[in-house]
C-alpha cells in the first residue's frame, strides 16, 4: 500500500475557448464599465456577510479527522453529473485508510492569481493529512474538480483565511491564451447556507468563453473545495450545490 503522504492531489488547469473578435470587443467595453465589489466581498469569503444566512453550528460528528476512504463516498458520481460529462481517471484518487502526516502548510504572502486558472487555488496551501478527489469533463470543454480535505488541529480554518487571501488578491489579473492577453475578473459572492466558515467566487474573463465558479466549505476539520468551468453562460453556478450536498453530508 502507498503511504498517504506519497499520494498526491492532481493539480489541473482549466482553459476556456477564447472569445471571438465581436465577442471579446463587447466584452473589453463592458469591463471597463465595471466598478469592484461592495465592501461586502471580504466578509462572503467567509459565509458570514450580512446577505448570506448564518450556517448552523457543525455537529460533533464532524469533527473527527476522516481519512480518505471515509471521504470517498461522500464525492459525487457520474450519476451526479450533468449529461455529457465523463470521469477524468487521473482525478480520481485518495489517501485510502490511514491518516497520513500532514503536507507542509504553506502561507499565502502574495498570491499566485494563476492558479484560479483551474483548481490549482484549493490546492496550494497544502497542509492536508487526508483527502479524496475527483473530477469531470465534458465535450465542449466544461471541467469540474471535487475534493475533500481533512486537516489537524486548526489547519482547515487557516485554509479558509488562506483562501480568502488568495480571492481578495486577485480580483482583477492579467491572463494570456493564444499571443493574446486578457482580464479576468473576479467578483465574491455570499457565503454557503453550510459548514462553519465557507467562500464563494466566480470568474469571468474578457478573452475567455464562459466562467468559472469556486466554492469552498469547512465542516469541521474537513474542507470541501469545488472548481467548475463552464462554458455556458452559468458560469458554472452548480459547483455551489455539489459543494453545498457534501458539505451537508460531513455534518450528518
Amino acid at each position: 500500500m502507498i503511504p498517504p503522504s506519497l499520494i498526491t492531489r492532481l493539480e489541473t488547469f482549466v482553459r476556456r475557448p477564447l472569445l471571438t473578435a465581436a465577442v471579446l470587443s463587447s466584452a473589453v467595453v463592458l469591463l471597463a464599465g465595471c466598478s469592484g465589489s461592495g465592501d461586502g466581498s471580504n466578509d462572503a469569503a467567509t459565509g458570514t456577510n450580512a446577505g448570506a444566512s448564518q450556517p448552523s453550528a457543525t455537529p460533533a460528528a464532524a469533527a473527527k479527522l476522516k481519512s480518505g476512504t471515509d471521504l470517498k463516498p461522500l464525492l459525487p458520481t457520474i450519476k451526479d453529473m450533468p449529461k455529457g460529462f465523463t470521469v477524468v481517471k487521473d482525478q480520481v484518487r485518495d489517501t485510502g485508510g490511514d491518516i497520513g502526516p500532514a503536507d507542509k502548510l504553506t502561507p499565502v504572502s502574495t498570491p499566485n492569481c494563476a492558479d484560479l486558472d483551474g483548481n490549482s487555488w484549493s490546492l496550494s496551501l497544502g497542509g492536508s493529512s487526508a483527502f479524496a478527489q475527483t473530477g469531470f469533463a465534458s465535450k465542449d470543454g466544461s471541467n469540474i474538480s471535487i475534493e475533500i480535505d481533512s486537516y489537524e488541529g486548526n489547519v482547515a480554518q487557516k485554509i479558509m483565511t488562506g483562501y480568502k487571501k488568495i480571492f481578495t488578491g486577485c480580483k482583477t489579473y492579467k491572463t494570456k491564451g493564444d499571443g493574446q492577453t486578457g482580464t479576468e475578473k473576479v467578483v465574491l459572492k455570499p457565503g454557503l447556507d453550510v459548514g462553519d466558515a465557507s467562500l464563494h467566487a466566480v470568474a469571468t474573463s474578457t478573452m475567455f468563453q464562459g466562467g468559472i465558479t469556486y466554492a469552498a466549505v469547512k465542516v469541521g476539520p474537513q474542507v470541501v473545495t469545488v472548481t467548475w468551468s463552464s462554458q455556458s453562460k452559468d458560469l458554472g453556478a452548480k459547483g455551489v450545490d455539489l459543494a453545498t450536498t457534501i458539505a451537508t453530508q460531513l455534518q450528518s
